[in-house]
């Protein structure tokens, strides 16, 4: 009886710790600033983190982070 509890809490304690206090999601649209047309497979990724997505067809990105203040940084082949 002890150890299934041993086991019930200690399977709590890890599903509990694997969800994010807080978590947010930035959504946004990358186009070129002349044409307004949307810049497909431009690179949107969050400064000092592993996390980074492309824009899909429509220049349209979704990033999952993390809440807190963020710097986000955008680059495409071919753009200054």
């Amino acid at each position: 009886m002890i150890l299934n509890q041993k086991v019930i809490i200690t399977f709590l304690s890890l599903t509990l710790s694997s969800i994010p206090l807080k978590a947010g999601v930035i959504r946004g649209t990358i186009f070129d600033k002349t044409t307004k047309e949307p810049l497909i497979g431009a690179t949107v990724r969050v400064q000092s983190s592993q996390t980074g997505t492309s824009t899909d067809i429509d220049g349209c990105y979704s990033l999952n982070i993390k809440d807190g203040i963020h710097n986000i940084t955008v680059s495409y082949i071919g753009y200054a």
